[in-house]
């Protein structure tokens, strides 16, 4: 019989799903800029990750279960593809943004949903599952088979890969941005390690799955890049290309006209810091003048 049970930790995963949503919602409202639109993908799909393990995990009908576990692996394989996808596009990787490349990444993620959609067929995701009892909820106990395991490293490979894509890029940024780099680290390991601990089953966090309100606690921590040091309105690749190394003076506005940076020709032709200047407005810096 259809039975739901709530409780205060409920309310995490509630709180997550809305928060997933709305940087989902902020990200996308800034498509034009790269990696935008990755990035908002991304967070819709930690949205429904949290959603299905949420409709899920407090429901007691195993046939339920088994649909909101579907549910929720389009957003586990969706989450770590697109997030290597957006990185590969706001730090402008050639070889990883090649339709050849996104393809062949896109092959094991397909395959393991394939396995989820049919896990009532075969073993070769869960080598068993059925219903349990754990405090005082109706569970979904789960044997992990070589299918599980293939998808989980082939995902860990995902974020870290990305996760030290991203940390490189911006090391080579100005130093305004170069702030973001433990910051980086620190939400990549914030979703890491609840993940591989709950995977391990070490019952830290009891019965709960810990991963969907981790990835959301990170999309806070990006949320603040995007408000803090505008993050998304400044691509690496253009630092590393371009920008450091013209003779031309250039300075990059956000859109309030604040000065994002200067590079060292402006700051040559302006006779003013970039440190300096970052944080004013454009009409301020020409007032000083």
């Amino acid at each position: 019989m259809n039975h739901w049970k709530f409780d205060a930790v409920s309310w995490l995963y509630v709180i997550s799903v809305l928060v997933a949503i709305s940087v989902a919602f902020e990200a996308w409202r800034t498509r034009p800029v790269k990696g935008a639109k990755e990035f908002a993908i991304l967070s819709l799909s930690v949205a429904v990750w949290c959603l299905g393990y949420l409709l899920g995990f407090f429901n007691s009908d195993l046939s339920w279960k088994l649909i909101f576990l579907r549910v929720e692996y389009v957003g586990i394989i969706a989450s770590s593809y697109f997030w290597l996808v957006f990185i590969a596009t706001y730090v402008d990787n050639a070889f990883l943004r090649k339709r050849t490349t996104l393809a062949a990444l896109a092959v094991v993620p397909l395959v393991s949903f394939i396995l989820v959609v049919t896990v009532t067929h075969q073993h070769l995701f869960y080598s068993s599952y059925g219903l349990g009892r754990a405090g005082g909820f109706v569970t979904l106990r789960k044997a992990y088979a070589a299918g599980f395991y293939i998808e989980a490293a082939y995902a860990y490979l995902m974020v870290i890969g990305g996760a030290f894509l991203l940390l490189h890029s911006v090391y080579q940024m100005p130093d305004r941005y170069r702030r973001q780099f433990f910051l980086i680290g620190f939400a990549v390991l914030v979703v890491l390690i609840p993940n591989v601990l709950y995977v391990m089953k070490t019952h830290i966090f009891g019965i709960f799955d810990p991963t969907p309100v981790s990835f959301a606690f990170a999309g806070i921590i990006f949320s603040f890049f995007m408000v803090k040091y505008r993050f998304l309105d400044v691509v690496p690749t253009a630092y590393r290309q371009v920008f450091r190394n013209v003779n031309s003076g250039i300075i990059v506005l956000d859109g309030r006209d604040q000065i994002l940076d200067m590079n060292p020709g402006a700051e040559k032709i302006l006779s003013r810091n970039s440190r300096w200047a970052v944080g004013k407005r454009l009409g301020d810096l020409a007032s000083d003048l």
